[in-house]
């Protein structure tokens, strides 16, 4: 019974993180890529670092494809920035194997 209970309650919760991550967190994400890109910040690597993951994790990754759906060329924009970032990380680490990707 018990068990039950807890497995719902996961569930629940689980389900209302996705919905905020959704409806609160993509976008505000992406609107703070776009800023830091145009002022050229040092912490676009770090939103860059946090959408990769994000969009990779596979709990998110179909709601937030139906999210980009709406928006063809948004998508196409965020795949390619992530395949770019995913390039320069990769590159950092063949030239300097001993640093950590994040630097």
């Amino acid at each position: 019974m018990y068990v039950r209970r807890d497995q719902a309650r996961g569930k629940l919760l689980s389900s209302l993180v996705k919905k905020n991550v959704m409806q609160n967190i993509v976008p505000i994400l992406i609107e703070l890529k776009k800023m830091v890109e145009q002022r050229k910040s040092p912490l676009l690597r770090d939103v860059m670092m946090y959408m990769k993951e994000l969009f990779s994790d596979p709990m998110f990754r179909q709601d937030i494809e139906d999210v980009l759906a709406v928006d063809p060329q948004l998508a196409a924009e965020i795949a390619y920035d992530i395949r770019q970032f995913e390039q320069q990380q990769q590159l950092r680490y063949e030239i300097s194997p001993c640093a950590p990707l994040a630097l």
